[in-house]
């Protein structure tokens, strides 16, 4: 899901939430425990990529927690020390979805690095077969085709668009390499080698996921490629 759904969904929950408590509190006035709901509608938040979500919405729970005193009419959660408490454990909520959104933006930050920083090249292709992530490794290795690695490209047309680019090493037309190849994608199996029409040695792994994603792996193996246990671990030349 993308960071835009993400937050949508983060302010959706939350200030719906609390669209439903002061609903409530209207149409059951008497009710007074519906304001300890107040903390609860801040979780909607973590659904938010960013922090000020959870901030806004402890703002607007927090206020809506203080109006009674301000009309006069009391604390909704039973007067002054409830109303302390309910603050409290709203800006408590705010403190806990604003800890968790530190820890996950960190680990995604370092995820991202590492994928980006990797020597090896790195695609990952969904259920559909369409590009979602390719790191600039494997942009390096085909830059005469770098722009079309973008999301949502197929695998087929990446593959034709490269062997059209004359990138790969090959005797065969090109709607039969990449016939080959694809159907070798689609079932992975033991590691492979390509050559490219530069004359460098690609070391190929393919992997498939249970979600019916596939990820690719291309090391160049250049330097290696003459060694005899470089040439028996590749299983020789095939369509990349």
């Amino acid at each position: 899901m993308s960071d835009t759904k993400h937050e949508t969904r983060g302010v959706v929950v939350g200030l719906g939430a609390l669209a439903a408590v002061f609903t409530l509190q209207a149409v059951l006035p008497g009710q007074s425990g519906l304001a300890c709901l107040y903390p609860v509608a801040v979780l909607g938040a973590l659904w938010s990529v960013n922090r000020w979500p959870a901030i806004v919405i402890g703002l607007v729970a927090t206020g809506g927690v203080l109006a009674p005193f301000v009309g006069g009419s009391g604390a909704a959660g039973g007067g002054l020390i409830g109303g302390a408490g309910l603050v409290v454990a709203i800006w408590l909520a705010v403190a806990m979805v604003l800890r968790h959104r530190g820890a996950t933006s960190a680990e995604a930050d370092l995820l991202r690095r590492t994928f980006e920083a990797l020597p090896a090249g790195l695609v990952v292709y969904d259920g559909a077969d369409r590009m979602a992530l390719c790191n600039p490794a494997n942009k390096s290795l085909y830059p005469a085709v770098a722009d079309r690695m973008v999301s949502g490209t197929t695998f087929e047309d990446m593959v034709r668009a490269t062997a059209a680019s004359d990138l790969y090493r090959t005797d065969q037309e090109i709607e039969d390499f990449v016939r080959e190849r694809v159907a070798r994608h689609r079932n992975p199996g033991l590691p492979h080698s390509q050559v490219l029409s530069d004359g460098r040695h690609l070391f190929i792994q393919e992997v498939r996921l249970d979600d019916g994603s596939t990820i690719v792996l291309r090391t160049d193996i250049s330097e290696l490629s003459q060694e005899p246990a470089a040439r028996e671990l590749s299983g020789g030349p095939s369509p990349g």
